[in-house]
């Protein structure tokens, strides 16, 4: 399939989704990862898709390999893929 194509079949519902990054004051920040439980240390503007809402102003957002939860206020959208 061409990219001038990827709008639509099959792929449209990944090519239709706004594209977050975690933002924030500082260059680097500490959030939780829900699968083995400890504090990791995540660079801003890694992108990241938030799944669902976790309670108390946090989102459980996906990287590339872990679920962390972050504070939504630190999450930006910056476009439509």
């Amino acid at each position: 399939m061409s990219i001038a194509n990827a709008g639509r079949g099959p792929y449209r519902a990944i090519f239709s989704r706004p594209v977050h990054a975690v933002g924030g004051d500082f260059y680097t920040g500490w959030y939780i990862d829900l699968q083995t439980t400890q504090v990791i240390h995540l660079e801003k503007g890694m992108a990241v898709t938030p799944i669902k809402q976790h309670g108390s102003g946090k989102v459980v957002c996906r990287t590339a390999n872990r679920l962390l939860l972050i504070p939504e206020h630190e999450i930006e959208e910056i476009g439509w893929n």
